[in-house]
């Protein structure tokens, strides 16, 4: 894997689910984004996760290289640390009255928050975000899964950057 794009970095809280955790390292290396993943995450070394990533293709490569993914425990330290190094920080959330399609984050270093599958990120954790943008839906349903949210957020940001 070549150098990941430093413009736009995923983090995902608590991420449990092997097959959220495999869509996530397919969409990073897909898009060539490096991933930050807090708390008690699932390691991608995870035998159901490597069966899964497996699963996608029949020449998904044997060894995949994981250092575009980075494990920290602490989501509060983390954040404050990638301020610090410039980025804003956006979390996405149904409560927001903000849609993500009508931010324009071209100019900035951004990472893009995740919360848990079942809970998404708890107000305190919201609280440390710079922004907090929707992702539109037009029917009755409440929230997207993680797996739906994270590459529609993942290429919009890219698209406004023209990445992709």
């Amino acid at each position: 894997m070549t150098k990941c794009n430093s413009n736009l970095i995923l983090l995902v809280d608590t991420i449990k689910d092997s097959r959220d955790l495999a869509k996530l390292i397919q969409l990073s290396l897909a898009t060539n984004v490096l991933v930050y993943l807090t708390g008690d995450s699932l390691s991608y070394s995870n035998f159901k996760v490597l069966n899964i990533l497996n699963s996608y293709s029949l020449d998904f490569p044997d060894e995949i290289k994981f250092n575009h993914i980075k494990y920290e425990n602490d989501y509060f330290k983390t954040i404050e640390n990638l301020k610090k190094e410039g980025y804003l920080v956006v979390g996405t959330s149904p409560s927001s009255k903000k849609s993500l399609f009508s931010k324009n984050y071209s100019s900035e270093k951004v990472v893009l928050v995740f919360g848990t599958e079942h809970g998404g990120l708890s107000k305190k954790k919201m609280s440390v975000l710079d922004d907090l943008v929707l992702i539109p839906m037009f029917n009755q349903i409440p929230f997207f899964t993680l797996e739906t949210v994270m590459p529609i957020a993942t290429y919009e940001i890219l698209r406004q950057k023209e990445l992709v």
